[in-house]
């Protein structure tokens, strides 16, 4: 083989390598944003709160673009219910889309309590997030969910409600049949 060729193939080998660090590395996420706690349902829907949202981890990816998010995720108005361990957040896996499952588990004694917050959506550059917050089902005590015409949600960073409900609509796109109101 001639020395250029080497040389060549030496060159494609760093290239791909760096390209292969530069899509893959850990992103750190320190993020202290103002955000907006509100309810799904038109105008006429007056549930509306500023909050702040506080992030604080390592996104991680792959070549197919998944990403998992370990660290934390504090919404200041998020209150976790009693259990006899410590909540922990789960790593949560982010699908191509930018959305996951925000979950807490708490261990005492050999048990796991679980407690599922919502749903996370996030923009690529992990710049923008909402959240859709699930409610505790009034028939069954177990039971938590969500729905596009009366749920909640929190988004930031924002200030407005109608900011947040923008943030909404551009991250859950495809995900809702429709804009959220």
């Amino acid at each position: 083989m001639s020395k250029s060729i080497k040389v060549s193939a030496v060159a494609v080998f760093i290239v791909l390598g760096g390209l292969y660090w530069w899509l893959t590395k850990p992103i750190k996420i320190e993020q202290n944003l103002d955000g907006v706690y509100y309810q799904l349902g038109g105008s006429g829907s007056s549930a509306t709160e500023r909050i702040k949202v506080n992030l604080s981890g390592t996104a991680y990816r792959n070549l197919k673009g998944f990403t998992k998010y370990v660290g934390t995720v504090d919404v200041s108005n998020l209150v976790l219910p009693k259990a006899a361990g410590t909540w922990e957040l789960q790593p949560i896996q982010l699908d191509l889309e930018g959305s996951g499952h925000i979950s807490y588990f708490a261990f005492h004694n050999g048990k796991m309590d679980i407690f599922h917050y919502g749903e996370l959506y996030t923009n690529r550059a992990m710049t923008q997030w909402t959240i859709t917050v699930y409610e505790q089902s009034p028939t069954d005590a177990i039971s938590r969910g969500w729905t596009s015409k009366d749920g909640f949600m929190v988004s930031a960073p924002a200030s407005t409600r109608e900011e947040a409900l923008n943030i909404s609509n551009e991250l859950m796109g495809d995900a809702m049949f429709g804009k959220l109101r």
